[in-house]
């Protein structure tokens, strides 16, 4: 069966029409969403903890964003946080040995704004382990 050069085309054109009305990736869906900030996280408090080794700070010293950016593999825009937002979330560095919380600034999805997403103390010392998350809500 030889197909002609008009039936190419009509099946090109079925695929690009195809192609053009898929839905987008839900890669914004809910669930994708806390555990892309727990990731953000876990950069901020490995930057803190490659920060105060390298500086010899013990106890609570507050670092400022700008101190801790050559420690993120993330290039972000001047003037933005450390780590790309998911959702509109602000980043709270805390001092060294408090571990970093995000802060919805806005509703999203089962979220209500104002909750607080932060790693559980006890597991952050280990860094390749699974981090389990802690949420609180307003």
């Amino acid at each position: 069966m030889k197909i002609t050069f008009v039936q190419a085309l009509i099946i090109i054109v079925l695929i690009i029409l195809w192609i053009a009305l898929m839905p987008p990736h839900p890669s914004g869906s809910g669930r994708a969403i806390a555990p892309r900030i727990f990731a953000n996280l876990k950069q901020i408090e490995i930057a803190k903890i490659m920060w105060a080794a390298g500086h010899n700070a013990t106890g609570a010293v507050q670092m400022a964003e700008q101190d801790l950016t050559p420690y993120l593999h993330v290039v972000s825009p001047p003037g933005s946080n450390l780590v790309r937002n998911i959702i509109c979330e602000r980043y709270y560095l805390n001092p060294v040995g408090i571990l970093p919380e995000a802060q919805l600034t806005q509703n999203f999805k089962i979220w209500p704004k104002g909750t607080i997403f932060s790693l559980n103390p006890t597991k952050i010392t280990r860094p390749t382990n699974s981090v389990s998350p802690v949420l609180r809500t307003p």
